[in-house]
């Protein structure tokens, strides 16, 4: 305990309140004049509702367990991972150029007009 004493004190740190053993209760810490007393909680699945799993969450595993080959699933989507992010990075880097993204702009302004007309 007074190794961590000695480890906040340089940084600024107030010191760990130390627990009092001589009041024989577990989990009564003093920290000052107050004194804290820790409560557990212990959650029960009796209580109706409490396995309820979402309808999102259940067609995704059903999904999943209908997949056969998982390793190409995981490779597919940590390769679309990568995609997007090399793809917004190259939209960034573009859009940094002083140029293109006045030209980028006319050019969305262009096909939303000829678009419109149809």
């Amino acid at each position: 305990m007074a190794t961590a004493s000695r480890i906040a004190a340089p940084l600024g740190l107030a010191p760990l309140p130390r627990s009092r053993a001589s009041s024989g209760a577990p989990g009564v810490v003093q920290c000052g004049s107050k004194i804290s007393r820790g409560v557990a909680v212990r959650a029960t699945s009796s209580g109706e509702g409490a396995t309820e799993v979402p309808e999102i969450v259940r067609a995704a595993q059903d999904a999943w367990d209908k997949v056969e080959d998982k390793y190409a699933v995981a490779t597919i989507g940590v390769a679309a991972i990568v995609a997007l992010w090399t793809a917004v990075g190259a939209i960034k880097a573009i859009d940094k150029l002083p140029i293109f993204p006045s030209v980028l702009e006319i050019v969305g302004i262009g096909y939303t007009g000829r678009s419109s007309d149809q």
